[in-house]
């Protein structure tokens, strides 16, 4: 699996794509048994490259946050696994904002307003 995911960025020259559309490059790809997935491919290619500790993550493409996999995410396993890797010159041009996967709001709001430990009453409020 994991050398066709990189024959598909090679081919692509892409540093980073969407799950559905990485998961239909695979279908496409005859010689592969990843053509016969049914429903939402998404879901057994996640599954497929857990072992590997790569998940999908929201990434901005355009000005939409969508699922997707980054190139750098696969770079350690592609060395560990396919030897030969060499990390290839990418058409894309260059986002605005880091590739960095966008975080929720609401993960955050839980901390926001914290400001740390209650102060300790003082003596004036304390029973005798």
């Amino acid at each position: 699996m994991l050398a066709d995911i990189h024959r598909v960025f090679n081919e692509r020259g892409v540093s980073r794509i969407r799950s559905k559309e990485l998961a239909a490059a695979l279908m496409e790809i005859e010689e592969s048994p990843w053509g016969d997935w049914d429903g939402d491919p998404t879901r057994p290619l996640a599954r497929l490259l857990k072992p590997y500790e790569i998940e999908p993550k929201t990434i901005k493409f355009g000005s939409k946050p969508l699922n997707g996999y980054l190139h750098k995410s696969f770079e350690e396993p592609w060395r560990r696994l396919l030897g030969e890797y060499e990390p290839p010159e990418r058409a894309d041009p260059a986002p605005s904002a880091p590739e960095e996967p966008t975080r929720r709001r609401g993960r955050w709001r839980r901390f926001i307003g914290r400001a740390g430990p209650k102060p300790a009453p003082t003596g004036s409020r304390l029973p005798p």
